[in-house]
């Protein structure tokens, strides 16, 4: 399976700063959180096992095809590869996978976890969102539970 370097190099740097960004804001403390994206139709590039968040380099992002299997390296992936692969098999459109474990994310999770969804309804922040011009709306995130 071939893919563009080029593309991958642009992909694993902004892996890295979205990395460092999301530490600095305690979204991802420690070693916690996995981040992915779509290189092509059938590979992705994922950050790997235990490194820490703010101290990304383009090593720590393994290319890996649909089907789980590590494409050239020797690094073990995120214990949560299968999740992000699973996203992207079924949304095409889905381009990256940016799993955090924030101190907030993780209650919420747990709180809203017989729901598996968490509604956010009439919050100004929502315009965020690509495509939301307006509070008067809702979303609905899913909530994903991983039981290793």
């Amino acid at each position: 399976m071939m893919f563009n370097p080029v593309l991958l190099t642009t992909k694993t740097r902004q892996i890295c700063e979205v990395g460092r960004f999301l530490f600095e804001r305690g979204w991802c403390p420690a070693t916690s959180g996995n981040y992915s994206c779509r290189l092509n139709k059938e590979l992705i590039a994922i950050t790997v096992s235990g490194h820490p968040k703010d101290e990304l380099t383009q090593e720590d992002v393994i290319v890996m095809n649909m089907m789980g299997n590590i494409l050239e390296s020797t690094k073990k992936p995120s214990s949560e590869t299968p999740l992000h692969i699973l996203l992207y098999q079924m949304d095409d459109n889905i381009e990256a996978v940016l799993h955090t474990h924030s101190v907030n994310a993780t209650v919420l999770s747990r709180l809203y976890a017989q729901q598996l969804k968490l509604k956010l309804e009439n919050y100004e922040v929502l315009k965020a969102f690509h495509r939301i011009t307006t509070h008067d709306t809702q979303e609905i995130v899913p909530i994903f539970l991983c039981l290793l």
